[in-house]
């Protein structure tokens, strides 16, 4: 991978403020050195540039097509001072400048962008728990504090794991790819991409089965919202230990989503019962994938569609 300088060119700040920090650590605990760059309700400023030097998107390819992914830079959390004078959080997000036409013309477009670098932080291993407002505002400047220049690590067509302690191009993968296995490296989560999972799978209280509740088998979900015929759709993706979906059991499954709820059972399985809150800043610490979806609640049922992949043991609820 190519260690390249670039200097990003500013074009718009995203301001937002924390909505739920990331989970401490028992080993890292906050202290006067350590503390979270992500505490509650802190301010977040986004910095939205672009570089010739990012990776372009690529051409001619629908949004939703498979090879479709957006390449960025998301620098380290910096602290800065709001206009009260409070301390503040700054992210640098840099895309190849290709995007911008888009970003300036497509109010859905520029969503999109916005919500990658949200996802990006929110999913990242580094702040696990993090939940950020969609209540987003633009200041009136280019740029919180000045971009200055930085070395990168370009990944090549096929991008390989790095140990370089520079700051990392993620090259992203697109929505439908979303089941593929989660790349080792955080330095190169994808960028339209699964929100953090949980295997959040209780065995329902009112259950018969002959089989005890320890030998069933625990479901598990992700939560992510990915662009589709240029809107933004939420997407839950219900994951099956290996080998258990089959076109067999497929007909014993059974799939219920209410505004906010979504239950699915699987014979051999733990029920999945997703109790979704009705504010994402209320929501039960427990199941941090239920707290990003209430920012998508209520479930309009009439626009809910079911997708069962056998080949790759999940469900798919789109909405």
């Amino acid at each position: 991978m190519p260690v390249v300088t670039i200097t990003p060119k500013a074009h718009f700040v995203a301001k937002t403020s924390v909505v739920s920090p990331p989970a401490a650590e028992p080993a890292l605990l906050p202290t006067a050195t350590t503390g979270t760059p992500f505490p509650a309700s802190r301010k977040v400023f986004v910095n939205i540039s672009y570089s010739e030097r990012i990776p372009a998107p690529p051409d001619g390819i629908p949004l939703d097509h498979p090879a479709w992914h957006l390449p960025l830079i998301v620098s380290e959390p910096r602290t800065d001072k709001d206009k009260a004078g409070k301390d503040s959080t700054v992210i640098d997000a840099i895309f190849n400048n290709s995007i911008k036409t888009r970003v300036l013309t497509e109010p859905d477009f520029k969503l999109a962008v916005i919500e990658t670098v949200f996802q990006h932080l929110e999913s990242s291993a580094q702040f696990r728990g993090l939940i950020l407002s969609r209540q987003i505002s633009q200041p009136n400047i280019a740029s919180k504090g000045k971009l200055e220049p930085r070395k990168v690590n370009v990944p090549d067509s096929a991008p390989k794991a790095s140990s370089s302690k520079g700051e990392i191009i993620a090259p992203g993968v697109s929505p439908s790819s979303a089941g593929a296995a989660a790349p080792k490296s955080i330095l190169k989560k994808p960028l339209i991409e699964e929100i953090s999972s949980t295997e959040s799978a209780s065995a329902s209280s009112s259950s018969k089965e002959d089989t005890p509740s320890i030998s069933l088998k625990k479901l598990s979900y992700t939560y992510h919202r990915a662009l589709s015929e240029d809107k933004l759709q939420n997407i839950v993706t219900i994951r099956m230990p290996e080998g258990l979906l089959t076109r067999d059991t497929l007909k014993s499954t059974t799939l219920e989503v209410e505004p906010h709820r979504i239950m699915f059972a699987l014979p051999g399985c733990q029920t999945l019962d997703i109790v979704i809150p009705m504010n994402s800043g209320k929501a039960p610490a427990k199941d941090p994938v239920a707290m990003q979806l209430a920012r998508a609640v209520p479930i309009d049922i009439d626009s809910v569609r079911a997708e069962w992949r056998v080949k790759d043991g999940v469900v798919r609820v789109l909405f």
